[in-house]
Parts: structure tokens; sequence; C-alpha cells
């Protein structure tokens, strides 16, 4: 028997309290008028003390009663082995790739089910999967074409990582699993995962070939090529002198808000080679100039004389809403980021719920954080926070960068990502061990489980059973004959 809050069984000290009044009795004495002595006067009375204790049962039972409240205080369970049958571990893979993986893990795969591990899938919800199924209903070239599509899309949607720490969550410690599954960096995604089951990682190697693509960025042409070790990216088409970009800010309120903002807007100008020209509106020069989009970083109305200057296809980005909350949140500021990126933590925001404009950022409870929406000719961007460290991590995060593009050069759907990151045919791989060592932050005493040690594994795992029923039961009972016997002694002296 174990007991969850062993500090209940302070109560045993009310055990004192029955052997006290057991112990310590008053007995009355009795007067007894006799007519020969009437004249000789009243005497004092007398009281007598016995420190024999007669009512053994009596006190036993109260004991007893005082004890089971202690343990209920501590709340008893107890532990059992839950016998898991031939269930030893699991075996984790893409169900899609099953066909292909059996191929190249056929030994491997039939001593494991043999030893009575279960085939799950890696993906969300880990199913249980049936290996002749499986090969019976899929050939076993189109299935191993359709698993490497699988494994693409699975992998941009959750990152082993995530799937790991989701994984941990529901297994027990020292619970075995083989996983057989690529290392390729745009499968891990986020920080590495801390595992408390015996992990054993068997990695599907790839064919160790350069593969070569293309993609589009701010408007220009890239080129990668692609090996387990490297991506090399170089630009394909001519440098030539891009359209200047005009840059228009008012900030007097939050010079520090300013300050990260043109720090981001000088990465991106870096970043791309864009032609990005920033000027300060004081409000009060109204120069000729036709500026591409403006920032007014101030919680006050946007002015009359800033939106002037702005050209009639420019974009406005300010600050938006006016009560501020406090919230412990994150910042999700696009598709395809969460579960996959560090969290970015979000402190305080504020709310507009009229706000009809199409949800570009949101908070952790999906609530818009920014918005855009076409106002004439103009795409004005609303933000229901602040770029400030106090309000918000992420001017410190590398994605502030990534997500300011859009809004500040005007490409909303070209801009969505770089398009080498998320690649198929991006070759490179986690220089993380597999099977043969340490793993995913654990050490390397405990994330290596070999075949050899596979024995002393526990087969079953345990069960908490309360007894808190048990004892309320007894507790029960046990006040219920003290208290009979205890009036059956009171009626007793009672009629004497």
């Amino acid at each position: 028997m174990h007991l969850l809050y062993p500090i209940g069984l302070i109560a045993l000290a009310g055990l004192l309290i029955p052997l006290i009044i057991h112990l310590w009795k008053l007995k009355q004495g009795k007067t007894l008028r006799i007519g020969s002595i009437a004249l000789l006067g009243a005497s004092s009375p007398f009281t007598s003390r016995s420190y024999q204790i007669t009512d053994w049962l009596l006190l036993f039972l109260r004991i007893l009663l005082i004890v089971l409240l202690a343990f209920l205080l501590s709340e008893p369970y107890l532990k059992r082995e839950k016998n898991e049958g031939i269930k030893k571990g699991w075996v984790l893979l893409e169900k899609s790739q099953l066909p292909s993986v059996y191929k190249t893990h056929k030994q491997e795969l039939d001593s494991l089910i043999q030893a009575g591990y279960e085939l799950h899938d890696f993906g969300s919800g880990f199913q249980k999967i049936r290996m002749e199924d499986t090969l019976k209903n899929e050939k076993p070239d189109a299935a191993s074409h359709q698993g490497l599509n699988s494994s693409i899309t699975t992998s941009a949607k959750i990152s082993h990582y995530a799937l790991l720490r989701e994984l941990n969550a529901q297994l027990q410690p020292n619970f075995p699993v083989y996983l057989f599954a690529d290392r390729k960096l745009q499968s891990m995604g986020g920080n590495q995962a801390q595992v408390d089951f015996r992990l054993v990682w068997k990695e599907i190697a790839g064919k160790d070939t350069l593969a070569t693509w293309s993609s589009s960025f701010a408007h220009k042409t890239f080129e990668a090529k692609s090996s387990p070790e490297i991506t090399a990216i170089k630009r394909m088409d001519e440098v030539q002198d891009e359209a200047k970009t005009k840059v228009l800010i008012y900030g007097t309120e939050h010079p520090e808000d300013v300050k990260y903002l043109r720090a981001a807007i000088e990465a991106i100008a870096q970043e791309t080679k864009r032609n990005i020209e920033v000027s300060m509106f004081n409000g009060k020069n109204v120069s000729g100039l036709s500026f591409d989009i403006g920032f007014w970083i101030s919680n006050k109305p946007v002015s009359s004389g800033f939106l002037a200057q702005l050209s009639k296809d420019g974009r406005l980005f300010n600050y938006a809403g006016e009560k501020v909350t406090s919230i412990n949140s994150w910042v999700e500021v696009g598709p395809g980021t969460k579960g996959n990126m560090p969290a970015i933590p979000l402190n305080k925001r504020t709310v507009d719920t009229t706000d009809q404009g199409a949800v570009l950022w949101t908070d952790g409870f999906g609530v818009p954080l920014l918005t855009r929406s076409k106002e004439k000719t103009l795409n004005h961007y609303r933000f229901y926070s602040r770029i400030n460290p106090q309000w918000t991590s992420l001017v410190w995060n590398e994605k502030f960068v990534e997500a300011m593009m859009p809004v500040l050069l005007g490409e909303d759907g070209s801009l969505a990502g770089f398009g080498f990151e998320v690649s198929p045919d991006d070759e490179r791989r986690s220089s993380l061990k597999s099977a043969t060592g340490s793993l995913a932050g654990q050490s390397a005493s405990t994330a290596h489980l070999s075949v050899a040690d596979q024995s002393s594994l526990p087969a079953a795992s345990q069960q908490e059973q309360p007894l808190k029923k048990v004892f309320w039961l007894t507790a029960l009972l046990v006040f219920t004959l003290e208290r009979i016997i205890s009036l059956h002694h009171k009626n007793k002296l009672n009629h004497g």
C-alpha cells in the first residue's frame, strides 16, 4: 500500500485523546443516609479517581476509527501490475512507407513483431496498423512512391520532434519504441524532443544523390543544389537595378518600437537586395513624395496629413485597438509554424471585435493579431499588439523579418516562404546519431536500447488502485459499532 499524502498521518496524534479519556475516569461518590447519625452533620462529597481501563473493546474501536480517518487523509492506494500480454513495445513508421521499409528491414521487422511488438503509424494519433493488410492492399512500387509523398506532406505538417513529444505524453517511462524514419532537417523542425521512453531510431537511408531545384523569392529566381551535408543556393537571373521602395514612419510616442522596426527593414533590404528608403514623418512637413508604405507607430488615430503622403495603391500599417489586455500566449505569424517552430511569447495585446479584415497573424487562441483590409485602393494592416519586447518576443525572433516582408514589400502571395527550407528535394540530414548513439537530448545510457537489452525491460506496467472506498466503508462500520456499544454502556449505568 502507498500513500498519496503521507503528511496526513500526523492525525495519528489524535490517538492520545481516547487513551486519556479511558485512563482518566472520575467516579462521583454515592450518599447513603443513616438515621442513627443524622445529628452528626453532613460530610463533604468525595470523588474517586480510577486509572484502570475497563472498556477495552470501546477503546479499541475509537483508536481504530482515528487510524482510519488518518489514512483517509493520506489517500492510500495500491500499485498493481497490469499485464500487457504480448505487448512488449511499439514499432513506429509511416503507414504508407511500410512496403518500402519492409523491403529494406524485413528481418528486423519480422523479429520485432514475433517478439510481441505492435506496429503503429508514425503520425498524429499513432493508430495501430496491421502488417498483412498493408502489404496485401498496396503494390510495392506504388506504395514506395506514395510513401515518399506522404513523408513530405507529413513532415510539412507535423515534425518528427513534435510527434515524439506527443508520444512521450502517452507512453510509460522506459517503454521500448523502434522508430523507422528519415533524419532530414526538414522533417525535424523545432527544438529537440526530450523523451522518457526508450527510443531506437532506425534511419531510413535515402540515396546519396545531388538534388537540384529552383524557387522564386522577392521577384528573383534562385537555384539550390542539395546533398546530405549542405544545400547551396545561388541567384540565377541577372542583377538589375530595383525600383526604390519608399517608407514613411511616424513614431514619436514609441521611439523604441521604431528602432526595432527600422532594424527589420534594414535586414529585409540586405536580404532581398532591395533599395529601400526610410523617412520619418514629423507631422508638419508635407513633401511631394509618394510613399509606398506608411508605418503609424502610435495609439492615436492616423492623421490625414500622414495618409496624404501615401500613394493611391500604397499600404498602411498602424497600431489598432484601445483596451490593453495582459495575456499568456504566443504569436502565430503564418501557416505551418505551429508545432514545428519554437513558441514566440505574447504578453500583451489589444482587441477589436469589429475588424472584418483578412487574418494574417493570430495569438495562440486564434484571435486575430494582424489583419489586412482593402480600403479603396489602399491596403490597410491593423496590428493588435506592439513592436516591443515588453509586449511580445517577436522582435527577437528570426520569423519577424520574414513575416514583415509581405507587409513592407507588398507581395502577400509570393513571400509566404523562401521555398528552400520546405522543399522535398532538400537532402540535408540531421547530425544526430541514430540507433548506435544518443538521441534527441537523452543521455547515451538511456537513449539507446540494443536487441540484447530487450529481455531486461518490464513486460508489464503499474496501475494505481485507490483504496478510499474501502477505508470509508470500514470507518462507517467501526463508528456504528462504537456508537451501539457506547449507548449500551450508558443505559446500563443509568439503570444501574
